[in-house]
């Protein structure tokens, strides 16, 4: 995404059975996203050891409803 994209948009896709195609008119909104990704970890930061990490040894962020 960049300033003054023509049809600024974003994808996702999911190759399997059934195939999934989500398209988001305007895309989402960076900072927004960026915000509910730190909210939707706090679970997982607080479950993993102390120190330097990468989100590839953090669990897998997921909503949890009622919470």
């Amino acid at each position: 995404m960049y300033v003054g994209a023509k049809k600024p948009h974003d994808r996702v896709e999911v190759k399997g059975s059934p195939e999934i195609s989500l398209l988001f008119e305007h895309g989402v909104a960076g900072d927004e996203a960026t915000v509910a990704m730190l909210i939707a970890m706090v679970p997982a930061v607080l479950s993993i050891a102390p120190g330097v990490r990468t989100m590839a040894e953090a669990p897998v962020p997921h909503y949890r409803a009622g919470q």
